[in-house]
């Protein structure tokens, strides 16, 4: 018995069973065959050391198409940077051609000369100063009786030049007040521009002509605001300046109070107000010295008074010091 179980469970199989079973085997063995035939070449070998079979190719044109071949990538032309545009050189305008600087004519100095005077009228005024020094008094009333005309400027070099050929000055300009000029030049320049009969006389102011047109009405020391009005030691920088560039007075006269110190006609005596007379006084007859006018591009504020005076010798010649003129009809 125990012997038969074995045998039925372990391996003893019924004959039907068996047959039944050698038929799988033999399907399973057939497509094993097929299987391996389907990748073995026509000589039916299969296995390790069977052939390889090649594929055929398809029929059609397409068997006859070259294999593709990768065209190599186009090679972009080299691009040959263009140059920058250039410019069309800069061709530097030819310097433009002045015309030569005209040199003014002498006619044409003394024209300006000529048209650079203001009318003076006559009148009345009190001359000198209770403020000043002993020379000024006694302050006393003087009439002018005439109407005359006076410089609107300070004589310039650019006229001094023309007329006598030669500049003196020690600071230089056309426009500049003409200075380094004694008394006797002075006359020189009278004498040359009265030649010219042009229907005026040309002369140097008396002393009352001058301070009546300096102070052009006014009453006090000064005409106006003495820093709007004149070059003088405080703003002047140690030098003369272009005549007219200051305020002028009430009648339009330039420079009075500075810049220059001016030349008059008349002599100087200290004592001179005690004895002048009240109608157009023109100084005493003799003396050394002649009167000078007005302040300067050096002095402080006290000589710049309209009633200021001050004197110097008749040939002496300064940097401070020049002239404008007064004419009337002939």
């Amino acid at each position: 018995m125990r012997g038969d179980r074995r045998e039925q469970t372990y391996g003893l199989i019924p004959p039907p069973a068996r047959a039944l079973r050698g038929a799988q085997i033999a399907r399973v063995v057939s497509l094993f065959v097929f299987i391996a035939s389907s990748f073995a070449p026509a000589t039916g070998q299969v296995g390790p050391d069977a052939p390889k079979r090649s594929i055929p190719a398809p029929a059609g044109p397409v068997a006859n198409k070259p294999p593709a071949t990768k065209a190599p990538p186009a090679k972009a032309s080299p691009t040959t940077k263009a140059p920058p545009a250039k410019a069309p050189p800069m061709t530097k305008a030819p310097p433009r051609k002045l015309p030569p600087r005209r040199i003014e004519s002498k006619d044409e100095v003394l024209r300006t000369l000529r048209n650079s005077f203001i009318r003076v009228p006559a009148g009345e005024f009190m001359m000198g100063s209770t403020n000043g020094h002993d020379s000024e008094r006694p302050v006393h009333r003087v009439r002018i009786s005439r109407v005359f005309e006076m410089g609107k400027y300070e004589t310039t070099q650019a006229q001094w030049q023309f007329l006598l050929g030669s500049n003196p000055s020690q600071f230089k300009g056309a426009s500049l007040p003409v200075e380094r000029v004694s008394w006797e030049d002075v006359q020189q320049f009278i004498q040359k521009l009265n030649a010219l009969n042009d229907g005026y006389i040309y002369r140097l102011p008396t002393e009352a002509e001058w301070e009546y047109a300096c102070r052009a009405g006014s009453t006090g020391d000064y005409a106006g605001s003495l820093d709007a009005m004149a070059w003088y030691g405080s703003n002047a920088v140690g030098t003369t300046h272009p005549v007219g560039q200051k305020e002028p007075n009430a009648w339009g006269l330039y420079d009075m109070h500075g810049n220059v110190r001016e030349w008059c006609q008349d002599w100087f005596n200290v004592s001179y107000y005690a004895q002048s007379p009240s109608v157009d006084p023109i100084g005493p007859r003799a003396g050394s010295d002649r009167v000078l006018r007005g302040g300067n591009w050096i002095l402080g504020s006290d000589p710049l008074r309209s009633a200021h005076r001050w004197r110097m010798m008749p040939a002496l010649r300064e940097e401070n010091v020049g002239f404008r003129l007064v004419r009337t009809t002939r």
